[in-house]
Order: C-alpha cells, then sequence, then structure tokens
C-alpha cells in the first residue's frame, strides 16, 4: 500500500491510497477492488487517540459510490468522532483527481489501554 497523508488535527486529515500489489497474481484489480481494498484501513490513518493510547478497531465498513474512481489513488477527507461510551465514527468524502466519488462509514469501537 502506497499512502499520501496530512494530518489537520487529531481525528482530521486527508488521506491517498493506493494498493500495491494485485489481490490475486496475474489478475487485473478494478477500480471498485481499488477502493475497498484501501477503504478498511482509513480509521488508522487519522487517529484520534494514538495507538499507544487506545485500541479502535472497526466493526463495520459501509462505503457509497456514486461513481466509479478514474484511477488507483484513491483521496478521503477524514474525520473521527469517539462519544463518552467509547463508540466512535470514522467518516470519510473518497474522491480521485477528478473530484468525489462517495463517501465511507466505520463504527469504532474505542477501548483505553491499561498504564
Amino acid at each position: 500500500m502506497e499512502a499520501r497523508r496530512r494530518l489537520v488535527e487529531p481525528g482530521r486529515g486527508q488521506v491517498w491510497l493506493r494498493l500495491g500489489m494485485p489481490l490475486l497474481d496475474d489478475e487485473p484489480v478494478s477500480t471498485t477492488a481499488q477502493v475497498l481494498g484501501v477503504a478498511d484501513i482509513v480509521n488508522g490513518m487519522t487517529p484520534r487517540l494514538t495507538p499507544e493510547v487506545a485500541n479502535y478497531p472497526n466493526l463495520d465498513l459501509t462505503v457509497h459510490l456514486f461513481r466509479l474512481p478514474r484511477d488507483a489513488w484513491i483521496g478521503f477527507d477524514t474525520e473521527v468522532s469517539i462519544g463518552a461510551d467509547g463508540i466512535g465514527l470514522t467518516r470519510a468524502a473518497l474522491h480521485d483527481a477528478d473530484g468525489p466519488i462517495g463517501a465511507s462509514a466505520q463504527t469504532l469501537t474505542v477501548r483505553l489501554r491499561d498504564e
């Protein structure tokens, strides 16, 4: 995976991601598969809390695309929110070089690490 990242503040930033290898040897990867292949890691790219402070696995992933991306580089404008009960949400607007392509959402369960 290749990544370019700009953090605005904890839990907010922009990330460009691209798969570094095919899902299956000698098989072309569709642009839809490329989006889904990178969308799952977005919650860890702009964390509100560092991995040293908390675990925050995503419990699900929902991706809505209203058009297919032009190429393999997918941009995510991401924001992470965490409630007082430890439930959170990572939301991202997805885009390629031509503009918006969709949105994603991931439910998080945030657990502080023991010191």
